[in-house]
């Protein structure tokens, strides 16, 4: 895994909750720079730049040749308070997470485990055998490298900021597992069927002991009030990032009407003041749609909607960082969907079925069938009652609005909305008989179409422009 820029404030608020909580006390020696460089997967570098931060904040003292020592030394009863000062106001969403993190982390371990080779399994071996008190959680590391076999950056962003927020899960001590036994397992089924057991029962205990100290944190330290803070996924990007996310905002108003082909946009000042950003942040915004074909600029007057397909240079590496996370929250949503729709729908009245229902109905009379993801996400974003869930299909959302303009370039002349078509069709199918189960299965066979369709475009975009380049043979 590659962690783009800013990452090491992750490895940083890892070694903090570790040393504030009293997992790492005074004098002790946290891991050294290649181990935490060799776990993360990153640069020594990035890992440098934590532990500077670290040392800044009067946590840890750097050496050059030593592994970095604890600083830190309050009274024994901050450690207490400290936990407390951070567990409790996240209370709310904690238990949120043991639900949430279900929907969505759960399908993409189980399919990374599926891509196991033997190679996967020896390693698990071997960090079995391997001591390591004090450095990371056995369920943590067993789900990193489940889900490093995914090759998906985006899944390990998100369970690491999952992780990131819970906390607790670095503060559990390592569970003791059978290592001899599980070796003479018969197959790897039976290796994962055991650890997976140990795992689940040292989280379901220490999730149990950090409720019970939440209860008696929030009288002892006069807490009763304190504001909840939900999670909130970051996503690492490489810079610049603000114009891709304005494009993709600007695109979704394009997409639900607000502006039509030939409409003219606000003009940047105008623009700049609505979305909160700079003039030159409106300005890239623009530059790249009109690359995309979605806007065209004129000198002297407001840029204007265009929606018509022109070829750009998916090579660029900015762009193939946005088709990057494209393709990787396709995938993420390929293998959570299901869950997640037949849990948003068991959970809502039939009213608001019935509403979705209308609202694909419109899409096919109007043939804009191409917002079936917009009308989709927001029954998710607006009626799931888990908050994490909520949050992770509202960031997919932003993500997925790159599927316009390739969708453009890969159709060039034609009309989008016979692409999702039938898709529309069966949705309102099963929503008209009551089918939770063929709506998921619906869900999940258009992200998997979604998928391969972009894939395959793109491998022959870049097989087109590396044979242009290399010219006649």
């Amino acid at each position: 895994m590659e962690f783009d820029v800013g990452v090491y404030s992750l490895i940083y608020e890892y070694y903090e909750a570790r040393i504030l909580c009293g997992y790492y006390r005074f004098d002790d020696r946290l891991p050294s720079i290649p181990r935490i460089s060799a776990f993360f997967q990153v640069a020594p570098a990035t890992v440098r730049s934590a532990l500077s931060l670290l040392e800044e904040k009067g946590y840890v003292a750097v050496n050059a040749k030593k592994a970095a020592r604890v600083t830190y030394r309050p009274d024994p009863a901050r450690y207490r308070e400290n936990a407390a000062l951070y567990f409790v106001p996240r209370e709310s969403g904690l238990a949120d997470m043991t639900q949430g993190g279900r929907l969505i982390l759960e399908p993409c371990w189980e399919a990374g485990l599926l891509q196991w080779g033997k190679s996967s399994w020896q390693e698990l071996l071997l960090r079995l055998d391997t001591d390591r008190p004090g450095f990371l959680s056995m369920r943590i590391a067993f789900y990193i490298l489940a889900l490093s076999a995914l090759d998906n950056r985006l899944i390990l962003n998100l369970y690491w900021e999952i992780i990131r927020y819970l906390r607790f899960p670095l503060l559990i001590e390592r569970p003791v597992v059978d290592v001899e036994s599980a070796r003479g397992g018969p197959n790897p089924e039976n290796v994962f069927a055991q650890i997976n057991a140990v795992l689940v029962n040292t989280y379901a205990q220490a999730s149990s002991e950090l409720f019970a100290f939440i209860q008696k944190a929030r009288e002892e330290y006069s807490l009763e009030n304190a504001p909840q803070i939900p999670f909130r996924w970051h996503i690492y990007r490489q810079r610049p990032q603000m114009r891709y996310s304005l494009a993709s905002r600007v695109i979704r108003e394009i997409q639900r009407g607000t502006y039509s082909a030939g409409d003219s946009l606000p003009s940047l000042s105008e623009m700049s003041r609505r979305y909160g950003v700079s003039l030159n942040t409106v300005r890239r915004m623009l530059s790249l749609l009109n690359e995309f074909g979605i806007t065209e600029s004129h000198k002297g007057r407001r840029a204007s909607v265009r929606m018509e397909p022109v070829r750009f240079d998916l090579t660029k590496p900015e762009h193939q960082n946005g088709l990057r996370l494209y393709l990787e929250a396709l995938q993420l949503l390929e293998l959570t969907i299901p869950r997640v729709m037949r849990f948003t729908w068991e959970a809502v009245p039939s009213e608001r079925l019935k509403q979705m229902q209308a609202d694909l109905a419109v899409l096919r009379q109007k043939e804009t069938c191409e917002l079936c993801f917009e009308v989709g996400f927001t029954f998710v974003t607006e009626q799931c009652p888990l908050a994490v869930v909520r949050e992770c299909y509202g960031q997919l959302l932003e993500l997925l609005t790159w599927g316009y303009p390739l969708a453009m370039l890969r159709l060039g002349t034609r009309a989008i909305h016979p692409e999702y078509a039938d898709f529309v069709e069966r949705l309102e199918r099963c929503l008209r008989e009551n089918d939770p189960e063929g709506f998921s299965l619906a869900w999940k066979t258009q992200m998997e179409r979604e998928y391969g369709l972009v894939r395959a475009f793109i491998e022959k975009e870049r097989a087109g422009r590396e044979a242009a380049l290399a010219g006649p043979a």
